[in-house]
C-alpha cells in the first residue's frame, strides 16, 4: 500500500489468493476498476519468495494499474465483440459463402458446421495481433517495476523464480509464441532488466 501511494496509483486493497490450493504457480495480478482497484498475491508468492522479490512482483502489477490496463482491456475486449457480431452478421449474410457451404441460410441445420468453422477460424486470425499487443503491455509493466524499485538485480531473480517454479518454456516454438504468448519469455525479461540497468548505469545483474 506503501508502494502504491508513493506510485501515485489508488489502491482500494491488497488481498492473498488462496492459490496452493489447485497450483504450485506463482503470480499476483490487478483486478477492477477505480475506487475498487485491488492488487492480488498468491500465497504461493509469499510463502516461496523473499520480500524483496515480491515487492518487485507488485510494482509490475502497480505498473498496469496505473496504465488503467485493466479499464483498457475491457473496454478493446466489449469492442471486439461488438465488432464480431457485426462481422458475423456481414459474412453469414454473404450468398457466395453460402453457396460454397452448400446452405441456403443460416435457419437450415446444416449451417453449424460453417458457423463452428468460421467462430474457430477468426479468433485465430486475431490471435497474432492480441498477443504482440499484450506482450508489449506486459514489457511495459516490466520497466514501471524497474524504475519504481531501481532494483534490477531482485526483478531478475524474481523473474528467474516465475520461470522455474511455473515451469516456463525459456524457448517456445515461434509459431506457438507468436500467436498464443501473453508475456515476454523468462529470458526477454531479464534481458530487458539488463538494458534497463546498463541504460540507468547501475550494476547489471
Amino acid at each position: 500500500m506503501a508502494m502504491a501511494v508513493e506510485d501515485g496509483v489508488p489502491v482500494r486493497d491488497v488481498l492473498v489468493a488462496d492459490a496452493s490450493r489447485r497450483t504450485r504457480a506463482v503470480n499476483a495480478y490487478v483486478s477492477g476498476l477505480g475506487p475498487t482497484r485491488r492488487v492480488v498475491v498468491y500465497d504461493t508468492l509469499l510463502e516461496e519468495a523473499p520480500e524483496d522479490e515480491v515487492v518487485s512482483v507488485v510494482a509490475h502489477e502497480l505498473g498496469h494499474a496505473k496504465r488503467n490496463d485493466v479499464l483498457a482491456g475491457t473496454l478493446v475486449g466489449a469492442l471486439g465483440v461488438a465488432a464480431g457480431m457485426c462481422g458475423a452478421y456481414l459474412l453469414f449474410g454473404w450468398s457466395w459463402l453460402l453457396r460454397r457451404a452448400g446452405v441456403p441460410g443460416l435457419a437450415d441445420g446444416r449451417s453449424v458446421a460453417l458457423v463452428l468453422f468460421v467462430f474457430a477460424l477468426v479468433p485465430l486470425l486475431g490471435l497474432p495481433l492480441g498477443s504482440l499487443v499484450s506482450r508489449r503491455i506486459e514489457a511495459r509493466a516490466d520497466v514501471h517495476a524497474l524504475d519504481l524499485t531501481r532494483d534490477p538485480e531482485t526483478f531478475v531473480a524474481s523473474e528467474r523464480r516465475l520461470s522455474v517454479t511455473n515451469l516456463s518454456d525459456l524457448n517456445p516454438n515461434p509459431v506457438v509464441y507468436g500467436l498464443f504468448a501473453s508475456h515476454p519469455t523468462g529470458p526477454e525479461r531479464i534481458a530487458l532488466a539488463r538494458d534497463w540497468a546498463r541504460l540507468h548505469e547501475v550494476p547489471t545483474p
